[in-house]
């Protein structure tokens, strides 16, 4: 039986007083654990003692809720630290899935913005339904 190995390739970039990232996947053959991007995150949050995110995750990216449950956790944790973790760069069913399996609860914890920019600034949201 042959299981999918998925690992997470970050690219970190800082600006002032936050931690700019870009998540995408990679999937190869074998028998693996998948990395964590959480604790990936973590680390350079801890390492560069920042703890504001702005994680762009590629647009074909899923929320799945493993990784909705891990980037919560993220948040909190950087929470007790003064921080937080805001997305961007998901196309659209990605937003709208977050929405739904959400309620009002991690949207409002995990915002979503178009672009980086938008991010950090924290304007231009998308628009909620109501």
């Amino acid at each position: 039986m042959t299981q999918t190995l998925t690992t997470w390739t970050l690219r970190i970039d800082r600006g002032p007083d936050w931690l700019l990232a870009k998540a995408t996947r990679e999937a190869d053959g074998g028998i693996a654990v998948a990395d964590s991007l959480a604790d990936m995150l973590w680390a350079a949050m801890e390492r560069n003692m920042t703890y504001r995110l702005v994680l762009e995750l590629d647009q074909r990216q899923e929320l799945g809720s493993d990784l909705l449950d891990e980037l919560i956790s993220l948040d909190r944790r950087a929470r007790v630290c003064g921080g937080f973790v805001r997305l961007c760069g998901l196309a659209e069913p990605a937003r709208e899935g977050l929405r739904r399996r959400s309620g009002n609860g991690p949207c409002d914890i995990l915002p979503c913005f178009q672009d980086r920019r938008d991010a950090v600034l924290g304007c231009h949201r998308p628009k909620q339904p109501r």
